[in-house]
């Protein structure tokens, strides 16, 4: 089994008169936010959004709510960098909200690269297949996963796409990636997830994901996560045991009115 994760920076715009409103388990700053008991987040396997109604439905109608900050790149973990995905789903404790709302969790350890045995750029998934294909047909047919984060996310996150990838190409003088570029990419990524840990209060705080997970050749999944944020980020090294280690915990945003999906 493989994975990739695709993250994307969203830049959050607040609702006029509504800035730091924190009344009665309303909007509060921050990560985490909260939002009356009226909206709901959750899970959708397959299919359409759904969309719902109260403060949620009329928040996810406002023109440039979640836009991409123009400029900004995302990360990209390759399969070479991602050791483990756990994805958690469980109902919140609390009563009120137990029977609408998925507590989703999802836990990612890597590794920070100092020694690859091999090149496995022609397996799915790799970077060197997506520049590849970037490079030939755009971000539209890389991967269904990624087709289906497009669909679901839109074009902030096809924007957010097509920059990151445009910045990889100039950076690595085309779609190949060698060994030396992998271990400058996986540094690049590491300290960009450590400096999203470490953001509060900041328009970088949520951030659209798309998880695939390649089981065997033409067996696939993928999960399309918006509105996830860092709750802990770790790494641990030593010079005996070859390659370094990461690991992070996202969560996504209470009450957030995008649903996760599955494919």
């Amino acid at each position: 089994m493989r994975f990739r994760m695709t993250i994307m920076p969203r830049q959050e715009t607040s609702m006029p008169g509504m800035g730091g409103m924190n009344s009665g388990g309303g909007l509060t700053g921050g990560k985490g936010l909260t939002m009356p008991s009226g909206a709901t987040s959750g899970i959708v396997a397959g299919g359409n959004t759904p969309k719902s109604g109260g403060l949620g439905g009329m928040m996810g109608n406002i023109p440039g709510l979640g836009s991409l900050a123009g400029g900004q790149q995302g990360i990209i973990l390759s399969p070479d960098e991602i050791v483990s995905v756990d994805v958690s789903i469980s109902d919140y404790s609390i009563n009120q909200t137990s029977s609408s709302e998925a507590n989703v969790t999802v836990r990612v350890s890597g590794k920070l690269l100092s020694h690859v045995e091999e090149n496995e750029s022609g397996l799915p998934l790799s970077m060197s297949s997506m520049l590849s294909g970037f490079a030939a047909t755009g971000v539209s047919e890389l991967t269904s996963g990624l087709s289906k984060g497009i669909q679901v996310l839109g074009s902030t996150f096809a924007g957010g796409l097509t920059s990151t990838l445009s910045g990889m190409m100039g950076k690595f003088g085309g779609s190949a990636l060698g060994l030396g570029n992998l271990y400058q990419k996986n540094i690049e990524n590491t300290k960009e997830l450590a400096k999203w840990a470490l953001s509060y209060g900041e328009s970088t705080d949520y951030r659209d994901i798309v998880l695939e997970m390649v089981i065997t050749e033409g067996v696939s999944k993928s999960y399309v996560l918006p509105d996830m944020y860092v709750t802990d980020y770790n790494e641990s090294s030593d010079i005996g045991s070859g390659n370094g280690h990461f690991s992070m915990t996202l969560k996504q945003k209470r009450y957030s009115e995008r649903k996760i999906e599955i494919e």
